[in-house]
């Protein structure tokens, strides 16, 4: 009954009323309270737990706020959450060169000439080796991270000087090389450019050797010429003592026992730059250069590389060297000179 007055409720309800008293799961009994609306009809009250709900969530969210502003004055940081991008699949290394053409070598294996993609790429280190007839040859060690791609590598194949070897019979015979004397046989180290060269031995009592040579990046050429006597009128009646061609400042000489090789007296090796170490590249890069009377390199070239990124750097970095100048009987030359850096 409710306020005095008997109510007969529908069948539908006296189930619930009858039910067992159930309980919420904090284990407190569940109460339903029954209110009559003005217009007679009767509705259920919320449960107490339903009640105090909004009110609940509203006093966790102040909470929160609070924690935050505190957090704020305190300078501490704020929770952040970070979402991670899923490692790209591997889609193989791009290997370039320039000029094109080389044969690539990996880890032992012929992959085939650039420009080339090497496909199924398995994370670690690895090695390369690429060749190019007449040209720099490059070596590399390389890290392919796990889950990555490995970045594209590209190689500057500079030609090769042609290694040189001059003799006659008989020895110390003036040896000009296109119109320029370098000196006297016999000449055992010496650097040609590519193409074609007058090469032209000569000696008192003797008739004079002119030959035309090529000469081809990276493959020696040895020119040996016996020398025949020259014709009694046209030999003097004392043979003259070959006179050694002029030594003067700045001339360019070929090493040898009498010179004093350049020295480097400043300067600082190239740096492993973020680039490589991230990449752990790894790898020897040579170079040769010609060092003035003044003590600077010029004309600085790779004779062996090990990729773009380390071979530019070394190139940069010896370009800043500065060296004393080789010397022959005192006086200040030109001289090659080689200069090798290790990474890392």
């Amino acid at each position: 009954a409710l306020s005095g007055e008997e109510l007969t409720l529908p069948e539908e309800l006296l189930e619930p009323l009858n039910a067992t008293p159930m309980r919420d799961p904090s284990g407190e009994l569940t109460t339903h309270l029954l209110k009559r609306r003005p217009d007679g009809t009767i509705e259920e009250d919320e449960p107490p737990a339903r009640r105090w709900l909004p009110w609940a969530v509203a006093a966790a969210a102040l909470l929160a706020l609070s924690a935050e502003v505190v957090a704020l004055r305190r300078g501490g940081p704020l929770p952040v959450v970070v979402g991670h991008r899923a490692p790209a699949a591997p889609e193989g290394l791009r290997i370039e060169t320039r000029p094109p053409g080389a044969s690539v070598w990996m880890d032992g294996r012929v992959q085939g000439e650039t420009p080339l993609t090497v496909k199924d790429l398995r994370p670690g280190m690895h090695q390369l080796r690429l060749t190019l007839e007449g040209h720099a040859p490059a070596e590399l060690t390389f890290d392919v991270p796990e889950g990555t791609n490995a970045l594209p590598l590209s190689f500057t194949m500079p030609p090769l000087l042609a290694p040189a070897e001059i003799r006659s019979e008989p020895p110390a015979a003036t040896v000009t090389l296109d119109d320029r004397v370098i000196g006297v046989t016999p000449i055992q180290k010496l650097s040609l450019n590519p193409g074609r060269h007058e090469i032209r031995i000569e000696r008192a009592g003797f008739l004079p050797s002119v030959k035309q040579v090529d000469a081809r990046p990276g493959v020696k050429l040895v020119v040996q010429t016996r020398l025949d006597p020259a014709p009694p009128e046209l030999a003097p009646s004392k043979p003259a003592s070959p006179i050694p061609p002029p030594l003067t400042e700045g001339m360019l000489v070929e090493l040898d026992p009498s010179v004093t090789p350049p020295r480097r007296i400043s300067g600082k090796p190239a740096t492993y730059s973020k680039d490589a170490q991230r990449l752990h590249l790894q790898g020897t890069v040579e170079v040769e250069m010609i060092v003035d009377e003044d003590g600077v390199p010029h004309d600085v070239q790779i004779l062996h590389g090990a990729s773009a990124l380390l071979d530019e750097a070394v190139v940069e970095a010896v370009y800043k060297f500065r060296f004393e100048p080789a010397t022959k009987d005192g006086v200040k030359v030109k001289a090659r000179h080689t200069y090798s850096q290790k990474f890392p």
